[in-house]
């Protein structure tokens, strides 16, 4: 069965990305896992382990009774065993702790909030959602506090014109396709591009070839401050996700959606933001995973 991630710290500010989570994987019949990654004491050695062999499964035991307890308050009791999964893992790093959960159920896609309330634990965003991005092998959603699931009506993907957005879209549409919702496909740009008229029917005619989802429209937005005017359109269209894909190698190309922009525009905190990676696994087959969970 495929699997979605959930990964929390017990914050305030990641109980919206829990409540995404459910929806999205309720829409796609997919199981959800919910995980929290913790650590032994580091007093505990391998000495007192040894002594106390108890001391490692104890922990584990009041790690997923948190994580259950966690799941009845802001979501409520009943739920399918088959489907709601409570699996925290005892990690010395938070992000790798997250990746190791996401390989053991090879997840189709991975949900946090965007900051914990611990400086020493902050699981979200900060380095952890940089770390996912980065490493995770799926796509990477991060939610802000004050965000509450309605539907996906509108997807704005922010996109460089460039043909690894085709392959990006394509799999984007089978989401959309599942809630009926309208892709804003914006390409934000300088008066210095006198070349984006030409480039923006090239993309058209390419993306309509490959993709055969309707509810596609295009946007061309000029301006020098390219996260602020990104955020202002958000706004603007009502979007309920931010969809960016961050490139592995950018030589040559103009690479304006670099990892420092989507890093930027996380912390605007605007909508949830969709990160996929160019080199995730689950882009080779999110059409057939989510056709096979309808």
């Amino acid at each position: 069965m495929e699997t979605i991630v959930y990964a929390t710290d017990y914050s305030k500010r990641s109980v919206a990305a829990l409540k995404f989570a459910v929806e999205i994987s309720k829409a796609l019949s997919m199981r959800l896992v919910l995980t929290h990654v913790y650590e032994l004491p580091a007093v505990l050695g391998t000495e007192l382990i040894e002594v106390f062999p108890n001391l490692s499964k104890d922990s584990l035991n009041h790690e997923h009774k948190k994580l259950k307890e966690f799941y009845e308050q802001h979501i409520g009791g009943s739920f399918n065993e088959t489907m709601i999964r409570f699996e925290p893992i005892d990690h010395t790093s938070i992000t790798n702790g997250i990746i190791t959960k996401i390989h053991e159920h090879q997840a189709f896609m991975v949900f946090v909030g965007t900051r914990g309330e611990s400086k020493l634990r902050d699981i979200v965003m900060g380095g952890t959602a940089v770390g996912l991005l980065e490493n995770a092998p799926c796509p990477v959603w991060t939610v802000p506090e004050d965000s509450i699931f309605t539907s996906l009506d509108s997807i704005v993907y922010a996109t460089d014109f460039e043909k690894e957005d085709i392959n990006a879209i394509h799999a984007l549409a089978e989401l959309a396709k599942i809630f009926k919702a309208k892709i804003k496909v914006v390409h934000v740009s300088n008066d210095k591009d006198k070349g984006d008229d030409s480039r923006i029917e090239w993309f058209k005619g390419l993306l309509s070839e490959k993709v055969l989802y309707e509810h596609i429209d295009y946007d061309r937005i000029l301006s020098n401050n390219i996260c602020d005017r990104l955020t202002t359109y958000i706004k603007e269209t009502n979007a309920d996700v931010l969809v960016m894909l961050k490139r592995n190698n950018k030589k040559g190309l103009k690479g304006w959606l670099h990892t420092d922009l989507v890093k930027k525009m996380q912390s605007y905190e605007c909508v949830p933001l969709l990160m996929l990676n160019q080199k995730m696994e689950p882009m080779r087959s999110m059409k057939k995973s989510m056709m096979s969970g309808l």
